[in-house]
């Protein structure tokens, strides 16, 4: 074996300049014809101001005005980066806001409450039963009917709230010796007792009055009615039919003509990330006003607030890309290519070539 390989060796050695002597002749003979094309690129838009302005820059003219050799070729390779292709010369940037502190302002109690309205000059409409439509589509017919089974009598509410007052304003003095300033003390005592013990008389029918007044409340149109005329639109009625996976009423290509919302933004995604690209200069919170009044008509409800927040922010989920898009903006990776206009001929020389 060893001899063998001696032997294969040497026959490689004498037979290898021989190979490769014919391959570098006869390589070119086997290849087709070469042709050379000289194509002429328009610039880009962008190229070409990028190219004007670093020619008119002052740096620029002043390392030409002075022939330096170095500088001359430090602006040729410049100018060869811009031609290439524009990213080598300058980068587009990431474009976003300039993002501020919002206005935090204390507001005093008189202007807070200049809208509030006056007791003595507004009427409680819905409190005194004027406003007829606006439980129709909060209780049912059931829920009046219950109420006013269940409701205090008149009688029990005067009864107790004359009973819980009667121990706090009743006199509670006592005279070992009688004379007439005690006689007198003890009128003055009784008057006040009697005006007080109207009083609570009074403060307890009203009391029974008004809750008389709100247990008495009934809907025009309850909302079993309401749920029971209503007709809804046959695509609504798709729509709800979509969310139940188990119904056999209608057929998957039905439902796949009919699309919700968040399925026609979702097809539409591509439109909206090539058409949000709008960057506001500077953007800032809503200024928050806050007053140590509370309870104050210029202001939301923290509850009712955080209930609409609970509400809407789910379906504002699906419009989160469109959202990021108005917030901060990468170069589009297409811009690649339609920032050079070598890369735009090659795009179209590709296109000929494959057709």
């Amino acid at each position: 074996e060893k001899v063998n390989k001696e032997v294969v060796d040497r026959l490689h050695n004498v037979l290898r300049p021989f190979i490769l002597r014919r391959l570098k002749r006869d390589v070119e003979t086997q290849l087709p014809m070469k042709h050379e094309h000289v194509i002429y690129c328009r610039l880009s838009k962008r190229q070409r101001n990028l190219y004007e302005d670093f020619i008119a820059s002052a740096e620029t003219q002043a390392t030409l005005a002075s022939a330096n050799f170095i500088g001359m070729l430090n602006v040729i390779m410049q100018l060869r980066k811009v031609c290439n292709h524009p990213d080598l010369f300058e980068g587009r940037p990431i474009v976003s806001s300039f993002d501020m502190e919002g206005i935090e302002m204390q507001l005093s109690s008189n202007i807070c409450s200049i809208l509030s309205p006056d007791p003595f000059c507004s009427v409680d409409l819905s409190g005194l039963g004027f406003l007829f439509t606006y439980l129709d589509c909060s209780m049912t017919s059931w829920e009046s009917d219950e109420i006013q089974s269940i409701a205090t009598p008149a009688r029990l509410i005067e009864h107790s709230t004359t009973q819980n007052n009667l121990e706090l304003i009743r006199p509670r003095f006592k005279h070992g010796k009688q004379c007439l300033a005690t006689n007198i003390f003890e009128e003055i005592q009784k008057a006040i007792f009697e005006e007080r013990l109207n009083e609570a008389k009074e403060r307890a029918s009203t009391i029974a009055w008004w809750n008389s007044l709100k247990c008495r409340k009934r809907p025009i149109y309850s909302t079993t009615l309401r749920k029971l005329v209503t007709v809804t639109h046959p695509v609504y009625d798709i729509q709800c039919c979509k969310e139940n996976p188990v119904s056999y009423d209608y057929s998957t290509k039905l439902a796949d003509i009919v699309l919700s919302p968040v399925e026609r933004f979702q097809k539409m995604i591509d439109q909206v990330e090539s058409f949000m690209f709008a960057i506001p200069a500077a953007r800032a919170p809503s200024p928050v006003c806050w007053c140590s009044k509370s309870g104050t008509s210029v202001f939301i409800d923290l509850i009712y607030k955080e209930r609409c927040s609970k509400t809407l922010l789910p379906l504002l989920t699906p419009l989160r890309p469109a959202i990021v898009r108005r917030q901060l903006y990468f170069p589009d990776r297409r811009l690649l290519q339609f920032d050079c206009g070598k890369l735009q001929q090659l795009a179209i020389l590709l296109r000929r070539l494959k057709s």
